[in-house]
């Protein structure tokens, strides 16, 4: 990792949100940021449903 994604790495886990969450920074560009999360079923909105996922991109 580099000195500034393991700074910004820092700054994401100072936020309560993000800990609670379990993001993690993993990329930085110029004016870019790229976070992770692991699927947690706490995110899904109708676990029950027929597609119980977490929307977002591939």
């Amino acid at each position: 990792m580099t000195d500034r994604v393991t700074q910004a790495q820092a700054v994401m886990q100072s936020l309560p949100h993000a800990q609670s969450l379990g993001m993690i920074v993993t990329e930085m560009s110029a004016g870019s940021t790229t976070t992770n999360m692991f699927n947690d079923p706490r995110l899904i909105g109708d676990p029950a449903g027929q597609f119980s996922v977490l929307g977002g991109y591939p």
